[in-house]
């Protein structure tokens, strides 16, 4: 199969995937019994973080 292009989303781009992220990490640790709330996916996923050690 040959590809005629390649679309790269950084983060917020195309989409805010943090929601995704929170729902498919919840999904994860159910099995546990536990859950992540949103104040710690917010301390793991600040909003407006920004790479800074490049």
């Amino acid at each position: 199969m040959q590809y005629a292009s390649v679309l790269l989303d950084l983060d917020g781009t195309l989409i805010d995937s943090p929601k995704y992220w929170h729902a498919a990490y919840n999904i994860a640790v159910a099995s546990f019994g536990k859950e992540i709330t949103d104040s710690q996916f917010r301390e793991w996923y600040p909003e407006g973080a920004h790479i800074t050690h490049w």
